[in-house]
């Protein structure tokens, strides 16, 4: 007979909703026991085994909930048009952090329109006030602020290459903001794919860098 009392009991149904967390959050990495990069053994040490102990379950929990899932605050549903919004459309959210500070706040770009690739590799950039972007045809916008014309530019090209080439044009243009940008050294994280734009709830899928 079962006893719901009992912590072996609690155990199981601790270890069933924690493993299916970490896999879906790791659902890039398919194997459960890979430990040939960083990502893979970290998926492989948080699921919680048999074995583990209360105090050993208790840290991959906390460690988990604490130390990954927060990464998810960041709001990467992006709104990426100029005049009319066109929810239903495919976006990329590129994420950002300051290159010297992987703890700081994220910094979100948006691709609308994205063709799918995940042959992706964002360049790093200078953060600043001179903005380069382009309108594309279904006024949708592809923007950088950078610290010069020339370092948003480089990052909005790269952009423009993974746009669908029915929206796609280069009419690049160029403005100052008028915001106190912290003048930041940036590099990319991760990047978050919406096949449906905003009405998807979650990415399809998700690159890191």
């Amino acid at each position: 007979m079962i006893n719901y009392n009992s912590w072996n009991f609690t155990k199981k149904l601790i270890k069933v909703g924690h493993n299916r967390a970490v896999r879906s959050h790791f659902r890039d990495i398919k194997s459960d026991s890979r430990r040939d990069t960083g990502r893979t053994a970290l998926k492989t040490g948080l699921l919680i085994d048999d074995k583990d102990s209360a105090l050993e379950i208790l840290n991959k929990q906390i460690y988990f909930r604490l130390g990954l899932q927060r990464e998810e605050a960041v709001g990467t549903n992006p709104w990426a048009w100029s005049t009319k919004p066109m929810p239903d459309n495919p976006q990329l959210c590129v994420v950002y952090r300051m290159k010297n500070n992987r703890k700081s706040g994220n910094y979100p770009l948006y691709i609308p329109n994205y063709n799918g690739s995940k042959s992706f590799n964002p360049p790093e950039f200078k953060k600043g006030t001179r903005m380069a972007y382009v309108i594309l045809n279904d006024n949708s916008r592809v923007s950088c602020n950078a610290f010069s014309e020339l370092e948003a530019e480089k990052v909005v090209k790269y952009f423009l290459r993974f746009v669908n080439s029915r929206f796609r044009n280069n009419d690049i243009r160029h403005t100052k903001v008028n915001a106190n940008y912290i003048v930041a050294d940036m590099k990319p994280v991760r990047a978050d794919f919406y096949s449906k734009g905003p009405i998807n709830s979650t990415p399809d899928w998700r690159l890191y860098f």
